[in-house]
């Protein structure tokens, strides 16, 4: 492009873990959005700070624009530094960026005009029958995913997760003449979902310095 070569600092993280405020931060600094406002001799930033940086900035943006509302723009707020713990997303298997634009995650990237991008996508032209049983039975979410196969577990009595654990794949569950899985009590569902979303699907972060 003819322009000289910028040199930028950009986020790591001092220890292994959840990653959407670096991930949100790096964009912005990239994009040259903002900038970390530390001097070059310091080789680390708080969460706190990168807090900081991130409200800043949707702050002025909203005094320019106006294209949110002040209560929705709180409630971004509020949520900034619960990034720095992680962020629960729930994805649709059928796109890159099939997420609930309601949710709140959602409602922060967009905020800061980041799209958010997943890797979970079923290819319903190799992979016609999961892609299918996504779609009918499990509302083409995660969420609903995991739903799907507590209500199969249940209706087999632990035969399901029992096969996965043993490495067997492939077996057929009878889910009854309406094509839907057995219903569980509230409580083990909630606990079920919760310890998925635990091991699979919490996208999380943290900044450089804890």
């Amino acid at each position: 492009t003819g322009k000289p070569a910028t040199s930028l600092r950009i986020l790591t993280q001092n220890e292994n873990g959840p990653c959407p405020l670096i991930a949100l931060a790096n964009v912005l600094i990239l994009r040259g959005d903002v900038e970390l406002g530390i001097p070059p001799s310091r080789s680390s930033i708080s969460n706190d700070e990168i807090t900081a940086v991130l409200a800043n900035h949707i702050l002025n943006q909203h005094h320019q624009s106006k294209s949110a509302t002040d209560e929705d723009i709180d409630a971004l707020l509020r949520m900034l530094p619960m990034l720095g713990e992680g962020l629960d997303v729930d994805i649709k298997f059928s796109s890159n960026f099939g997420f609930d634009v309601s949710s709140p995650a959602s409602k922060l990237f967009n905020a800061f005009k980041v799209d958010l991008v997943h890797g979970w996508v079923v290819d319903s032209n190799n992979e016609r029958e999961l892609a299918h049983i996504l779609k009918k039975r499990c509302r083409d979410t995660y969420e609903g995913a995991v739903e799907f196969v507590l209500g199969c577990d249940a209706a087999s009595q632990g035969l399901v997760v029992e096969a996965q654990q043993g490495g067997q794949v492939g077996g057929k569950i009878q889910t009854g003449g309406n094509d839907e899985a057995s219903p569980l009590d509230e409580e083990t569902l909630r606990e079920g979902k919760k310890a998925e979303r635990a091991s699979e699907m919490k996208v999380r972060g943290v900044a450089s310095e804890r």
